[in-house]
């Protein structure tokens, strides 16, 4: 029969074992076979697995540092946005002092309680008023504090807060504060005697813009917590200034941390 006659020319044929495998498949194993090569081939996997592995690494640092970034880009444009927000709530104090000859303490607490700022604008502690007071005026406005509603306004300085107005050519002085409540500690405190509130309230000065100060630790916290000062120059009514000298004089603070 045909297979039988097949297998008869397998056996006739010189070195045959009595196993039929196709020709070329038998010196592919016996080329697997020696040690050198399966120790290649393998070095080879290896080698493929490593490669693969450090691909997929790459890609799962740069996915990583890309989640990363679009979280602080995300996290500094909610900040910028609330900023913004801080800012433009200084700048409407802009409107209470326009429409006031002056600006008394119960005008300015009935006009932040309107603004209701614990909840419209988290973050936001408190918002005041600092008077730039040369210190030849300064008998004058510790008198006239005391006589509109404050009869207890003594200045503050250093830290943490230590009575008596120091010898500085101007103060700024916390003239109104609110809420008041757990920002009463604030009140008289004079910026000038602490650097990075004096460089803020100067900036602002030199400027005409609102400045934010570095971080600093609140004078009204009693676990001292850290916070920034925001200020935004506001000048008296009727006043127009156009150099920096005009700026300085004229200058009040709205402010909040």
């Amino acid at each position: 029969m045909e297979s039988e006659r097949r297998t008869n020319e397998f056996r006739r044929e010189p070195g045959y074992n009595g196993r039929v495998v196709p020709g070329s498949g038998l010196g592919s194993a016996k080329i697997l076979e020696r040690p050198g090569v399966a120790w290649g081939v393998l070095a080879l996997c290896l080698l493929v697995t490593v490669l693969s592995w450090q691909v997929s690494l790459s890609q799962l640092h740069r996915r990583g540092r890309e989640r990363f970034q679009r979280h602080v880009e995300q996290v500094t444009e909610a900040i910028h946005t609330r900023m913004q927000a801080y800012e433009q709530v200084l700048k409407g104090t802009e409107g209470l002092f326009a429409a006031s000859e002056q600006v008394k303490r119960t005008e300015w607490h009935d006009y932040i309680r309107s603004l209701d700022i614990n909840q419209r604008f988290p973050g936001m502690r408190a918002l005041g008023f600092v008077g730039r007071v040369p210190h030849e005026n300064l008998d004058r406005f510790l008198a006239d504090n005391r006589t509109d509603g404050a009869p207890d306004y003594e200045v503050s300085t250093g830290w943490p807060p230590k009575d008596g107005a120091g010898t500085n050519a101007v103060h700024y002085l916390i003239q109104y504060v609110e809420p008041s409540q757990g920002n009463a500690r604030a009140l008289g405190y004079d910026l000038a005697t602490e650097p990075r509130r004096r460089e803020a309230a100067d900036a602002a000065c030199d400027t005409g813009d609102a400045a934010l100060s570095g971080k600093l630790q609140l004078i009204q916290s009693e676990d001292h917590l850290p916070g920034a000062l925001l200020l935004l120059p506001v000048y008296r009514n009727g006043v127009t200034v156009t150099n920096v000298a005009q700026l300085k004089k004229f200058a009040a603070f709205s402010g909040t941390d």
